[in-house]
C-alpha cells in the first residue's frame, strides 16, 4: 500500500509540474492542436530506478548486508508506435537495464543485467494545444540475463554467475508529454516528455556457474535456494524521453 500511495504521489508530481511549467513556456504561441493520427512515432529513452525486492549478495566487514535487485537500475530503450487516433495509441519498446550493488566496496562486483520488449497501448489526454497527459498500460517479455556477483577477492569467497530464465510480466505508465512547435516541418513534429513507470516480472534460476565451473541446481545449499532460485524483477522507474512523429 505505501508503494501504491508513494507511485501515485511521484505520478502526480511529475505530471502537474511539467504540465504548469510548459503553460509559461507557451505562453502567446498561437499554433493550432497537434493531431498525431494516422503517424507514425519513434523514441529514445534513457530510465532509472529501483526493484521492490532487494536480495542479499554479500556482508561487510562492519556487519552491513550488501544487497542487489532484480529491478530497477540505469538503462535505456527505444521505442515505436502507431498513432491510430488523436487519443489511442499502440507501441512496443525494446530495451536494457542493469542493476548493481546497494553499496559500492572495493573488493566486490555485481550487478544484474537484462533485456526486455514492452508493447502497450496508450490513451492520451490534451490538457493544452502542446501539452499532453498520457496513461498506458501492457505486457512484456523480460530475457532474463545474468545475475553476476563477484566476491573473488573476499577470503573464502568466488565469482557466481546466475542465470535466469526469460519471463513475460506487465507495466503500467503515467507521463506528460510536450510538442516542440519550434522543432515542426511539414513531414515530422518532434516532442519530450516525462515519466513514471511500474512494472512487475518475476525470474526463475535456470542455471549458476561459481568460479566458471557449472553447478547442478540440485546442489545448492538451502540458503542459496531460498535466495536464488526465484528473482523478484519488479520495480519503478522515473524516465525521460525525446521522440518525433513522422
Amino acid at each position: 500500500m505505501k508503494r501504491l500511495v508513494v507511485f501515485t504521489g511521484v505520478v502526480l508530481m511529475l505530471l502537474v509540474v511539467p504540465v504548469a511549467m510548459s503553460q509559461e513556456i507557451s505562453t502567446g504561441d498561437t499554433s493550432t492542436t497537434f493531431d498525431p493520427t494516422g503517424k507514425l512515432r519513434l523514441q529514445a529513452s534513457v530510465f532509472g530506478g529501483g526493484g521492490t525486492e532487494n536480495h542479499p549478495a554479500a556482508l561487510t566487514t562492519q556487519g552491513d548486508t550488501i544487497t542487489i535487485s532484480g529491478g530497477g537500475g540505469i538503462g535505456f530503450g527505444l521505442e515505436a508506435g502507431f498513432c491510430v487516433s488523436s487519443s489511442i495509441e499502440i507501441s512496443s519498446e525494446f530495451g536494457l537495464q542493469s542493476s548493481s550493488l546497494s553499496k559500492k566496496v572495493e573488493n566486490a562486483e555485481g550487478s544484474f543485467t537484462r533485456t526486455f520488449v514492452r508493447p502497450a497501448l496508450k490513451v492520451k489526454f490534451p490538457v493544452s494545444d502542446q501539452n499532453l497527459i498520457k496513461l498506458g498500460v501492457g505486457g512484456g517479455y523480460y530475457f532474463g540475463g545474468d545475475l553476476d556477483i563477484d566476491m573473488s577477492q573476499i577470503a573464502g569467497g568466488g565469482h557466481n554467475i546466475y542465470t535466469y530464465k526469460g519471463a513475460a510480466g506487465f507495466h503500467i505508465t503515467g507521463e506528460f508529454e510536450h510538442i516542440i512547435s519550434s522543432w515542426s516541418s511539414l513531414s515530422a513534429q518532434w516532442s519530450w516528455g516525462v515519466g513514471l513507470r511500474y512494472f512487475s516480472v518475476k525470474y526463475d534460476l535456470e542455471s549458476m556457474t561459481s568460479d566458471g565451473i557449472s553447478v547442478p541446481l540440485d546442489q545448492l545449499t538451502q540458503d542459496l535456494r531460498d535466495r536464488m532460485m526465484e528473482l523478484d524483477g519488479s520495480g519503478f522507474d522515473v524516465f525521460g524521453y525525446l521522440a518525433i512523429y513522422l
